[in-house]
């Protein structure tokens, strides 16, 4: 089955629907310090379209994502930081938590999170042995998982074959500069999973 496509960093309508025409199944618009920080008014604004909307967070208070989503009409929450399962839990949307792909995997840490809707391997480029091993050891206990980080539109096919994840994700692999999608690099990912 062909992964799911999911855009990060968005900070733009331009750029959200620059994604939408490459036909991406996910739309991320990042609230955590990054160059690629999105505005609150930005966001409502991409809100409106008919994607569902990632919110990205990471170790912020609660309060905080509560205020952004009684702002912001968000389909989903990711996690990037240190938030536990608790806190995942008390989100009253989908979440997806995001777990780096340190070498060794970390399955007791991983292991609490299984209630999660999704998961996020992070920077797998950087283990990908071992990412594929967890991959193949380990579907069956594991809720959808995205792959993330470092994909662009030379290697996510690789990554795709090997892992067979959800889903992957990319933010500076299809950018011109921090934050500003570039149209010919987002058009070649997506042709790049989408013809697999």
């Amino acid at each position: 089955m062909t992964p799911k496509i999911k855009i990060c960093g968005i900070t733009s309508v331009h750029d959200a629907e620059l994604a939408l025409e490459c036909e991406a199944d996910y739309l991320g618009v990042i609230f955590a310090d990054s160059p690629r920080r999105v505005a609150i008014e930005t966001a409502k604004e991409i809100s409106k379209m008919a994607t569902p909307l990632v919110g990205v967070f990471q170790n912020q208070p609660l309060s905080f994502v509560q205020e952004v989503l009684a702002e912001v009409k968000l389909d989903f929450v990711q996690l990037h930081g240190e938030e536990s399962p608790e806190y995942c839990q008390t989100l009253p949307l989908p979440v997806i938590k995001v777990f780096t792909a340190h070498y060794p995997l970390d399955w007791d840490r991983i292991g609490p999170y299984q209630q999660v809707d999704f998961l996020m391997l992070d920077k797998p480029h950087d283990y990908l042995e071992q990412a594929i091993t967890f991959f193949k050891e380990e579907r069956d206990q594991l809720p959808p998982v995205f792959l993330a980080g470092g994909l662009n539109a030379e290697n996510v096919s690789m990554f795709i074959q090997s892992a067979q994840p959800y889903a992957v994700d990319v933010a500076s692999g299809v950018e011109s500069e921090p934050g500003i999608k570039d149209p010919q690099k987002l058009q070649a990912f997506c042709q790049a999973v989408q013809r697999l």
